[in-house]
This record gives structure tokens, sequence and C-alpha cells, in this order.
């Protein structure tokens, strides 16, 4: 090859190579301005949406009435309030709920059992047929249901317990509640606990920053995608930390436990799959949370303000594996949902002023979009018969 051959040549392969350079370049920096910049899907459900959306109304809920199916607690008066959260078991067959009651001047847990009507509509009802005072236990805003055999009525309703001086749980109980003859009874109470050290360092179980224990711990679970997360609340300052593990796997270990034995969720580590630092929440407060697949569902909203939900995405690693991520800011949320309070209930006109968003559960469809189900609290009326659940799909 003659020297300018050569040189050409040699332009041609240095052209080549500065162009490849330039693609990769580019393509990563597109990676990069995508995570930074990406956009975020807002959508809005309207109070009109939620009212053609009405799966069926929860009747014959224990009021302070003289009908009501529930009036003492070992010879104490129980008085309800309203319904904190709520949960369909998997076979379909009932709504379960958690409110609060007072018995004895203190609060607790209200357990209600609704037998799920057989089509949904406005005039459709989910009859309650129990309560049951879960005497001891931390604020309702926890409940999520499975069950080890669709064959069987037996649930394992998760709740949370040992409240702390403002009532929240800092432990999650799993409670195995079988119907027999139309009859609920809890046979069986195991208990995560040990939140403190949830979190690895080099592998090993750690606290996390400040070494200071959350003073509420609330969960999720998606057997889906097989994960339980749990919801950390730290202390003033130190943040809220989500932290997901294998379902199945942590299941399994409270199977074995005797009844009312513990198991400290630090020798879960193996089976931990993501650890996430988010406080964001719509309207600044914090309702209820779900998960499905890499999605946290935050709910939030109080009386006179509304009521949102903040869809935030996030990675699941290897087990035992997982890296802490930040999701800190209102940019991180993939999705936000605004719904309005605004509902017909027992012939009155509703909005914010009396109205506060609660629980929510979340499913995925066949066509990859989500059906997301709400109930409120609502002032000014009774709660014998006028809580409703709304769904609506986005």
């Amino acid at each position: 090859m003659s020297g300018k051959a050569r040189y050409e040549y040699s332009i041609v392969k240095n052209r080549a190579a500065v162009i490849f350079v330039l693609i990769i370049l580019m393509a990563g920096l597109s990676g990069i301005f995508s995570g930074v910049f990406a956009k975020t899907t807002k959508t809005s459900v309207s109070g009109t949406e939620l009212m053609k959306g009405k799966q069926f109304t929860l009747a014959n809920m224990p009021y302070s009435g003289a009908y009501s199916i529930i009036k003492s607690y070992n010879g104490k008066k129980v008085t309800p309030a309203g319904v904190q959260n709520f949960e369909f078991t998997p076979d379909g067959k009932y709504v379960i709920n958690l409110g609060v009651c007072r018995v004895g001047g203190k609060e607790h847990p209200l357990l209600t059992r609704c037998v799920r009507p057989w089509r949904n509509g406005a005039f459709s009802y989910a009859i309650c047929v129990e309560a049951t005072v879960l005497y001891g236990y931390a604020h309702p805003e926890v409940l999520a249901v499975t069950q080890p055999d669709r064959s069987k009525e037996v649930y394992n309703l998760w709740v949370a317990s040992n409240p702390g001086k403002s009532y929240l749980g800092r432990e999650i109980t799993r409670l195995t509640y079988e119907v027999k003859n139309g009859k609920g009874m809890i046979t069986k109470r195991v208990t995560v606990c040990g939140f403190k050290k949830a979190n690895r360092v080099k592998g090993k179980a750690a606290t996390f920053r400040g070494g200071k224990s959350p003073i509420a711990v609330q969960t999720a679970i998606d057997e889906g995608s097989n994960q339980i997360v749990f919801r950390l609340r730290m202390p003033s300052g130190y943040g809220v930390i989500y932290v997901a593990y294998t379902f199945s796997k942590l299941n399994a270990v409270l199977d074995a436990l005797p009844n009312g034995g513990k198991y400290k969720i630090k020798k879960a580590g193996k089976w931990q799959t993501a650890i996430l630092r988010c406080g964001i929440r719509p309207y600044d407060t914090f309702q209820s949370f779900d998960v499905s697949g890499n999605k946290l569902y935050l709910c939030g909203g109080h009386f006179k303000k509304s009521a949102g939900v903040y869809v935030v995405k996030f990675k699941h690693y290897p087990e035992g594996k997982a890296k802490e991520q930040v999701k800190s800011k209102v940019k991180n949320v993939s999705k936000i949902v605004t719904i309005e309070p605004k509902l017909r209930v027992s012939g009155k006109k509703l909005d914010k002023n009396s109205m506060e968003i609660e629980g929510l559960k979340v499913f995925k469809r066949a066509d990859g979009k989500m059906d997301y189900y709400v109930n409120f609290i609502i002032t000014g009326t009774g709660l014998r018969n006028t809580i409703g659940i709304y769904k609506f799909t986005r």
C-alpha cells in the first residue's frame, strides 16, 4: 500500500472510530437524560367517574346505635369510628376492613368481615356479618390479606402491632383468620419485628442512618411478583424507607413459627430485593400504599385538601444484594393521579370538606392498565350503611 493510500485509510479508520464513539456517547447521554428529565404523567379522576365506578356499599357496619352488631368487649362498651383500610380476600368471598373503635377510653382496631356481593354496582351491598376488636393492636392503617389455599376459608391478615405512644405500629403481625360455619376465629398470631436492622451494609444486617428505629411500620404484598414491602417511617429528620423481600420465603418462615412466635427481619436480609428512600406523598399526607411489580402506589389526602396517588418506580436487585435507591422529589414520580372527593351519599352531596381518602388497593389488568380501589372516611353521616368502595382505571 502506498503512503498516500495508507494516509487515506488512516483518515477513514479514525473517522469511523470517532463516529462510533459519538454513537456510544449519545446513547449514554440519552439514557442519562431520559432518567433525569423523565416526564411525569398526570391524570385526574372526577367525582362523576368515582360515582360511576362505585362497586358496593358496606352495609350493616358497626355503629353507635341500638342495632350495632357489636356493642361490648369484655364487658366494656365499644364505640366504633371510621374505616381506615380495606382488602378483598383472594377467593373473592369477603371484604375485610379495619377501623377504629374505643373500648374503655382507649383506641383499638376493629376488624369487620363483609360478604362480597355477587355483582357490583351503585345499589349493591357487602353485608357486614362480623366484628372483632383487635385489643391492644396498633392504628388500623395497615391491612393486607393473603390466602394459602383458595379452597379453604383460611386467610392471613397482616396488621400493625406493638403500638408506640402515637398509636402507630412498630411491628407487623400476621393473623391466621379462619371462617367455620359462618364464624371467624383467629387461630394463630406470628410477628415480624426488629425493623431497626432492616438495612444491609456489606452483606450484613445494619441500622439505617443515625441508628434510629422506625416509629411506624406498614406493609403491602404483591403475590403476583412474589414480594412483600415494608414501609418504615423513621423519626423526624430521618426519612421514610421502603424495603422489599421475597414474599414466599418470608411467609414460609412465619408458617413454621409457633403461635405467638416472633421473627427478626434482619434474618430475612438474604431475601431482600430493594431498599428505597422515599418520603414524598400526595398533599404531604400518608394514608396507605400498595405495590405492583416495580411500582409503589402511595396514597395521600386529607379533609379540605383533596386526594391523590403517587406512582413511584423502583429497582429490584438479586436477593441479598439490594443497594439503596433515593426518590426524594416529586420529579421522581412517574405518575400523579389526582382524585376529586365529590360524591353523593345517602342523598347528600359531599366534597373534600367532609371526605378523606383512606384505603387504596391496586390490581393489574390483562391489558396492562391498573384498577384502583379506594374508600373514604365521611363526616356527617352514619357508619352503618354509607361506606362505599369505588373503582377507577388508569
